[in-house]
């Protein structure tokens, strides 16, 4: 079923168990309740969530603002729900709401074997810019480290 009504939202403590169910669905070690909880409580982080008509989560996306730069954390889009472009509009949300902040580069790590992401987050040009060994501890995956750099004049953003 096509969503069409998408509303984005800041993630409230309320909203965490069905974001866990999402989670879970979409992730073969997926984030814990006080990893989420964590996110909450950091000034510097943000979740963003894609509610549809009858306010059910459909996606979300976590993120970190530190000095400007955006480092993802996280994006899952409900397994019902996915090539609606959800998991499109929230990332172009964020991107879009941190360039108004003056914010020009975007980061983030995917599991290697994740060609899907890898793929997404090219699409959006993103730049593979290198490799950590064996960063994912559960499986021992290599992380593709991706960049997305904007060249801004931030004195127009005022």
């Amino acid at each position: 079923m096509l969503v069409m009504n998408i509303r984005l939202t800041e993630m409230i403590e309320s909203d965490i168990d069905e974001v866990l169910e999402i989670e879970r669905a979409s992730f073969p070690f997926p984030w814990s309740k006080k990893m989420f909880l964590n996110e909450l409580s950091n000034p510097n982080s943000r979740i963003i969530l894609a509610k549809g008509e009858s306010d059910e989560i459909l996606g979300f996306i976590c993120f970190w603002n530190v000095a400007g730069e955006i480092h993802i954390l996280n994006l899952a889009v409900h397994p019902g729900h996915r090539r609606q472009d959800i998991g499109k509009r929230l990332l172009t949300h964020v991107i879009e709401s941190s360039i108004a902040n003056g914010a020009g580069l975007f980061a983030l790590e995917a599991r290697s074997r994740n060609t899907t992401a890898i793929s997404f987050y090219k699409s959006f040009g993103f730049k593979k810019v290198g490799l950590r060994k064996e960063y994912y501890a559960d499986t021992g995956d290599d992380a593709v480290l991706m960049d997305l750099e904007l060249n801004i004049d931030k004195q127009t953003l005022n």
